[in-house]
């Protein structure tokens, strides 16, 4: 859970586990993260998944339905220009919504789904299974297992 505490003026953002926030401090070993942390550590991570071979020739993919002009290399320089601007949009989008930094991760993943997923959803064709709450469960980032992945969930919600 994102916990913050004013101290001296200053603002504190961590995050607490359930087991510690349930049966007290020394029930857990981690205890608290700082926020800043699990941060740096999802900035990082979606930094690596941008340079991903599959990332890449998927959005080329993508992008080439729209403008068949569009290079690979064009493509790879584009999400490359991302890097600088992840660590303030994550940041100011987090905070100006008003969301707790544990949400905007999740929400943030969603960003990497197979574009065919996307326009699945998008066309309504996703099947009862795939709600919000299962969109934002864990899920692999390679496109090939997400559709695994798909199929499951989307075979789940129509068996009730």
């Amino acid at each position: 859970m994102a916990i913050q505490t004013r101290k001296g003026g200053k603002l504190y953002r961590y995050y607490v586990s359930q087991t510690v926030l349930k049966h007290g401090a020394g029930s857990c070993p981690v205890g608290r993260v700082p926020a800043g942390e699990i941060k740096t550590a999802v900035i990082d991570q979606l930094r690596a998944v941008f340079r991903q071979p599959e990332i890449v020739a998927g959005t080329w993919k993508a992008g080439r339905a729209r403008d068949s002009e569009i290079t690979e290399t064009e493509t790879r320089e584009a999400l490359q220009q991302l890097d600088p601007l992840w660590d303030e949009l994550f940041a100011e989008l987090a905070e100006r919504e008003e969301i707790s930094p544990s949400y905007m991760t999740r929400v943030l993943r969603l960003t990497l789904f197979a574009p065919d997923i996307v326009e699945a959803i998008l066309d309504g064709r996703q099947g009862p299974g795939l709600t919000l709450a299962r969109l934002l469960e864990p899920f692999p980032v390679e496109w090939s297992a997400q559709q695994n992945c798909r199929k499951q969930k989307e075979s789940v919600g129509s068996e009730s």
